[in-house]
């Protein structure tokens, strides 16, 4: 080696340049862990770094077939509702969620309360939507002016590029028994009537109301549903093809309060209940077992009692109060604050008077008119009685001749009377007039027979015209009409007893007909053509013409009193048709 270095000495200089290179990388490598170790520090540990969870996001169901996409949505504008007049009343119900659901035809149950609302086809399943609007609180016999269904739709991701979606009206009869009845039911009802204009893929999307708007000709087929079962039924049924063709609506929530829920818009004419009394708790052991047994023996003869239709209702008796004196001084006024001071402390507020409970104020009976003021308040409603009782109450002579009705809104109308040619108008300040008048109306001129109109015994969705024997109240009555559909109501008899007038729907309209007592002939006097209002008749003493009520050259609006021959020819407007008006009668008893 040396003498190799010797004769080769840059050999020996490139070998301690490698050298020294060698060192200075590995001192670099491990100074700090040498110096770490030195130093007496502790060895760091290491923080795993935080993830992070995306959030789940909606994933489309698998398809069994390839959905063609729909159609851009089209521009479309909300119909504005219409404002109700200020005779009539808006109603805003929300679809019932327990009683609202989807269906399909490969379940046997139904999805009550589901968030959402399927109808159409996907996977070889056909979807239907149900639809339950709960219409108690529009009082059977109202007019309805306009009507409507709006849905928000919820999702499109299923939607195809063709089909229809119709909303449909179900049989009334599907009704009793709703959440219990099978899946079949449903989807094999036959409805009469489509609701509105189909929608199509264009008009379908998240967020936009569809407006399914009811026609005017379909307005007394709802009344009847209303009037009937206080209930609405509806299917929306969508394509039925084998492709996947599925739309999805906004069914809301379980608390009517929150979400956007289907619902039903409605604009009436309200009319009014007819109050019957309750029958009173007997007074004994012995009445009590009396009627009883008056029950039993009239199950036996007729059958079960039929149940009281929607358009009656029970109300406790009027109780007449006297007003409270004006106080006479001061002292009286104090002592009477500090009463009611000590009652507020002790018991709470004063008690308001009870709804029945009226104060009895004399008045005139007939007030003109030009003497009211703008606002006046509703006639006062007396005790209910029975139509026989009520038939033998007195009418002031003052009024024959006079033509008595009801004027204003119809959740709180007056009491009018006027003369046959519409003159000297004035307020009647007696309600037990007017309803003893058209008791009256009720009864033959005889005093034996009575009218009224009760559930065909074979069709109980039609309501004809009956006659009983005051004479022998145990007998059974005796039906008049033969109405194939539609309800009959109103009857009057003639002034001499062998014609009776009514209203009949059984055109789809209401229309004054007239029956032959002896005969059972029927004559129809009016004919609708872009109306259907035509109630209430009432004869004239000598039986040459009829008074009745029309929404004639109103379209719907409200309706006036009208006058026209017995014949049904030469209609003649009374009245000045500034306040919807109905329920004329013409007053022909002297006594």
């Amino acid at each position: 080696m040396d003498r190799l270095t010797n004769r080769f000495p840059i050999i020996e200089i490139v070998l301690w340049i490698l050298g020294i290179g060698i060192a200075a990388i590995i001192f670099l490598a491990f100074a700090p862990g040498f110096i770490t170790i030195l130093a007496g520090s502790p060895t760091p540990t290491l923080t795993p770094k935080a993830t992070v969870t995306p959030r789940a996001t909606w994933t489309a169901l698998p398809t069994s077939t390839n959905i063609p996409l729909p159609p851009p949505v089209a521009a479309r504008t909300s119909l504005p509702v219409p404002t109700p007049p200020a005779h009539a009343q808006e109603f805003i119900i929300h679809a019932d969620p327990k009683r609202s659901g989807w269906l399909t035809n490969k379940e046997t149950g139904i999805h009550w309360g589901d968030r959402n609302l399927h109808a159409g086809s996907y996977k070889d399943q056909v979807f239907q939507t149900l639809l339950y609007f709960d219409v108690a609180a529009i009082i059977p016999g109202s007019k309805i002016l306009y009507a409507q269904v709006e849905l928000v739709g919820l999702n499109r991701a299923n939607l195809g590029s063709e089909g229809a979606w119709t909303l449909r009206a179900l049989p009334a009869d599907l009704l009793a028994n709703w959440t219990l009845r099978p899946n079949k039911d449903f989807r094999d009802a036959i409805s009469k009537l489509d609701v509105g204009n189909s929608l199509k893929p264009e008009d379908l999307t998240e967020d936009r109301i569809n407006q399914f708007i009811f026609a005017p000709a379909q307005f007394a087929r709802v009344e009847e549903m209303i009037n009937d079962r206080g209930a609405l039924a509806l299917r929306l049924d969508g394509p039925a093809s084998a492709s996947d063709n599925l739309f999805t609506w906004d069914a809301g929530d379980r608390d009517p309060k929150i979400g956007l829920h289907p619902t039903l818009r409605v604009i009436v004419v309200p009319s009014q209940y007819v109050y019957i009394t309750q029958t009173p708790t007997p007074q004994t052991v012995l009445t009590a077992a009396a009627l009883v047994a008056t029950a039993t023996e009239a199950a036996k003869r007729f059958g079960t009692p039929t149940a009281l239709p929607r358009k009656f209702a029970t109300m406790p008796p009027l109780k007449p109060i006297t007003p409270e004196p004006t106080p006479a001084n001061a002292e009286t006024i104090s002592a009477q604050a500090m009463y009611a001071t000590a009652v507020a402390m002790t018991t709470g507020t004063l008690t308001p008077t009870p709804l029945h409970w009226v104060t009895t104020t004399p008045v005139p009976l007939v007030i003109p008119a030009r003497n009211l003021s703008p606002t006046h308040t509703a006639t006062p409603t007396p005790t209910p009685l029975t139509i026989a009782q009520s038939a033998r109450r007195a009418i002031a002579p003052d009024l024959f001749n006079k033509i008595m009705f009801q004027r204003g809104p119809r959740y709180a109308p007056t009491i009018w009377v006027m003369d046959p040619d519409g003159a000297n108008l004035g307020l009647v300040t007696e309600r037990v007039m007017y309803e003893t008048a058209t008791a009256r109306d009720t009864i033959s001129p005889d005093g034996i027979f009575a009218l009224f109109n009760g559930a065909d015994q074979n069709r109980p969705d039609t309501l004809q015209i009956w006659r009983s024997d005051l004479r022998q109240p145990k007998l059974p009555p005796t039906v008049l009409t033969a109405l194939r559909a539609g309800i009959a109501f109103a009857p009057t008899w003639s002034p001499d007893g062998t014609k009776i007038a009514y209203t009949s729907t059984e055109t789809g309209r209401h229309e004054i007909w007239t029956l032959d007592a002896n005969t059972r002939a029927t004559k129809q006097l009016t004919v609708s053509a872009d109306w259907f209002w035509n109630q209430f008749p009432s004869w004239s003493p000598d039986g040459k013409q009829i008074v009745f009520s029309s929404d004639r050259d109103h379209s719907g609006a409200f309706s006036e009193i009208w006058v026209m021959n017995a014949d049904g020819a030469s209609w003649r407007k009374l009245g000045d048709g500034t306040q919807d008006a109905w329920g004329a009668v013409w007053i022909k008893w002297k006594q």
